[in-house]
């Protein structure tokens, strides 16, 4: 059960002028715009924030504006979303509350903070088995759920808003393999979705490609090379002009849009040393600051093997690698030092990940927040420390299948939601 912060507010800031009002007057409404918002200020969760200003109309008077410098408006923390018993839940993560010495114990009794049931699948997505159809913001702001049937369109898991898409091509294969696509909108409103198709004999990738300037899909269909492992951590994202394909635990294709012959392939092999010792269990691809990093889940392969100590944390660890160009204009992945991270924190989800300034949240830079075998871990780039943050259920499912999202809501004044209703009335009279 979730900490009601408007009502403790409304309590213990109200109580001192009680005594001085009729019974039927709300004491809260009468407290000072400033402290409102100084506290609405100190809310870091986004429900807390809309709960908050829906008291009473003086604080939702009292609310920032989204004009607001950064500095002057709250920052919230990321939920972690999940298919959880056929319903979508989210998580609110602690990640002030972790320490070195977090044991599994620790974590599980922290599992129940925050998990609340967030909506029901929208109409047209199975109610199992539809964690391939999530899309989500690069930049972590929003997701959807991407229903394919009958026509195509993006349902907003916060708002339930619906984004009506243009339909794809008329022909059986291309809708047929849109229905598990899943894929990521971008800050300029493009929209990218993709999906794989493992067969027998090869591997093949579709892509669908929705730029503001366009009036209908731009869709490809690739042959891959066939790697040796195909994983259901496999995804894909659109970069200049370019869409970059990873399958399995090296293998890299890039392709130039409107192109079916590979650009450039990248592969990312180890040393020998490193891969008697680590197996790669999840990529993730991310652009921060103008650059693109892929980010690696790693596990000891000792552990895997049994011959670990039983706690996963010390087995876990987290690489990153920046796609840069060599002299001769060939690309490839350059390790990043976690020094040169120090000020970020990555949220490593699929089909998404994204990077904050660590200040923003109150947070110790140059970490990365993953999920694995049901549990959220940090781990620290710079001192090479992997902690448990908290114990997800059962219901929770996979790692793959968990999408971070960093919800930004604005509350909408009170002049405005008259005049949607003074217009709505109009227009119900019209028809």
């Amino acid at each position: 059960m979730e900490y009601n912060h408007a009502g403790a507010c409304a309590s213990s800031l109200g109580s001192g002028i009680t005594s001085r009002l009729s019974p039927g007057i709300r004491p809260w409404a009468h407290l000072s715009p400033d402290l409102v918002l100084d506290v609405s200020n100190r809310l870091d969760d986004a429900a807390d924030f809309v709960r908050f200003h829906a008291v009473c109309t003086p604080w939702r008077h009292a609310a920032p504006s989204p004009f607001s410098p950064e500095a002057a408006r709250p920052a919230f923390s990321p939920w972690l979303l999940a298919l959880r018993g056929g319903q979508i839940a989210r998580s609110t993560i602690d990640f002030r509350c972790v320490s070195s010495s977090s044991t599994e114990q620790e974590a599980s009794d922290r599992r129940s903070h925050g998990d609340v049931v967030l909506t029901e699948p929208p109409l047209g997505v199975p109610s199992t088995g539809g964690n391939r159809n999530w899309v989500a913001c690069a930049g972590g702001t929003a997701v959807w759920i991407f229903v394919a049937s009958p026509e195509p369109r993006l349902v907003d898991l916060l708002t339930r808003a619906v984004a009506p898409l243009p339909p794809f091509p008329d022909d059986g294969e291309t809708r047929a393999a849109m229905e598990n696509a899943r894929g990521v909108v971008y800050g300029d409103g493009t929209v990218f979705l993709y999906t794989f198709l493992f067969e027998k004999s090869t591997s093949k990738f579709m892509e669908a490609i929705l730029r503001p300037v366009d009036a209908a899909w731009r869709v490809m269909k690739r042959v891959l090379e066939d790697p040796t492992d195909r994983r259901s951590d496999s995804g894909a994202l659109y970069h200049e002009g370019k869409v970059l394909v990873c399958v399995g635990e090296y293998f890299w294709s890039v392709f130039t849009q409107g192109d079916s012959s590979v650009f450039a392939g990248l592969q990312s092999r180890w040393s020998e040393s490193e891969e008697r010792k680590y197996s790669r269990q999840y990529n993730y691809v991310l652009e921060s600051r103008g650059e693109l990093l892929w980010a690696s889940v790693l596990l000891e392969r000792d552990w895997l093997r049994g011959h670990a100590p039983v706690d996963i944390s010390s087995a876990l660890s987290v690489t990153v690698h920046a796609l840069v160009k060599d002299a001769g204009g060939a690309m490839r992945w350059a390790v990043r030092d976690g020094w040169s991270l120090g000020d970020r924190a990555l949220f490593l989800g699929s089909p998404a990940s994204f990077a904050v300034d660590a200040h923003r949240l109150g947070l110790v830079g140059g970490c990365a927040y993953f999920v694995f075998r049901r549990r959220v871990f940090r781990y620290g780039l710079v001192d090479g420390q992997t902690e448990l943050i908290k114990q997800l259920p059962r219901e929770w499912g996979t790692g793959g299948a968990h999408v971070w999202v960093w919800p930004q809501p604005t509350i909408t004044p009170i002049e405005e939601i008259r005049e949607w209703v003074l217009m709505s009335k109009q227009e119900a009279k019209i028809m």
